[in-house]
């Protein structure tokens, strides 16, 4: 469980400054084209607003991975109850 957290909080960060890059290249309408590419979106993003930019909506995502906690030791909790109360029934398996 402490490991599938991790691991959902390590991609959360390393992945977020491409999900703000994205999202700000798609929001852009057409005639505004403020970027020449994803490199340029990059680049200009990080000058104009600094490296704290590219991880503007970190918090929400850090969220959706907490549900990692509960859901895991329940679906185990469960399973392994319904093995007990199935007695060899296969029911769980």
């Amino acid at each position: 469980t402490i490991s599938a957290c991790g691991a959902g909080i390590l991609t959360a960060t390393v992945t977020n400054p491409i999900w703000v890059v994205k999202t700000r290249i798609q929001m852009t309408p057409v005639n505004e084209c403020k970027y020449k590419g994803t490199a340029n979106a990059f680049v200009t993003i990080y000058r104009k607003e600094g490296l704290a930019s590219f991880y503007k909506g970190l918090g929400p995502s850090l969220m959706g991975v907490s549900h990692i906690t509960i859901q895991f030791p329940l679906y185990e909790r469960f399973k392994k109850e319904l093995r007990k109360a199935g007695a060899g029934s296969g029911a769980a398996e």
